[in-house]
């Protein structure tokens, strides 16, 4: 991976900036000085098709928003699926490989890749979202409640003493990014 280097003031324009604006730059082994006016993403900072893509499914993933089971749900799902596409991508590259290869290190690590793929996506097919479902169930018989009968609604309360008014969404978002971090070189 280049060393990524930050300047506080250019000193002349260049192709993202101006004069006395601050950016990144780097630059891979025999190419060319790439510039950004922001932070690249650490897919932009490798040359494995396998590292840039499992990083930007990662990135994207923590950047999610979920406010509801089902988004959590279809998060997990379209993740999956893009987990199990990279694992097909590692599989197309061993295919394509002669069969002395297949058998050597580099063959070795693909395969590992592809089993590693496909058990982080069955992983992410198999979160168990009931507890999300529960406190999901509750806020909306909450929302029911009439709570100018005081009475009906404490005794509601009563029934259910760790009621919490919010679902923390930032939990379930959490489970997925940790199957992600399963995900081996």
């Amino acid at each position: 991976m280049p060393r990524l280097n930050f300047v506080k003031k250019a000193r002349k324009d260049n192709p993202v900036v101006k004069r006395g604006e601050s950016y990144y730059w780097w630059q891979h082994a025999f190419s060319y000085k790439q510039f950004s006016a922001t932070q690249p993403r650490r897919s932009q900072l490798t040359r494995s098709a396998f590292y840039a893509s499992v990083w930007d499914l990662q990135d994207s993933t923590g950047e999610a928003y979920i406010n509801s089971v089902e988004g959590a749900t279809e998060l997990a799902e379209t993740t999956a699926e893009e987990v199990r596409q990279i694992g097909e991508e590692c599989q197309n590259s061993l295919d394509n490989m002669p069969e002395q290869l297949q058998y050597a290190p580099t063959g070795e690590l693909l395969q590992e890749r592809i089993d590693n793929m496909d058990s982080v996506a069955d992983e992410l097919e198999n979160i168990d979202w009931s507890e999300f479902e529960e406190k999901e169930t509750l806020l909306e018989e909450h929302a029911k409640i009439d709570q100018e009968d005081e009475e009906a609604y404490d005794e509601w309360l009563m029934e259910h003493l760790e009621f919490d008014e919010e679902i923390d969404w930032s939990e379930a978002l959490s489970l997925i990014t940790e199957c992600l971090d399963n995900i081996e070189a």
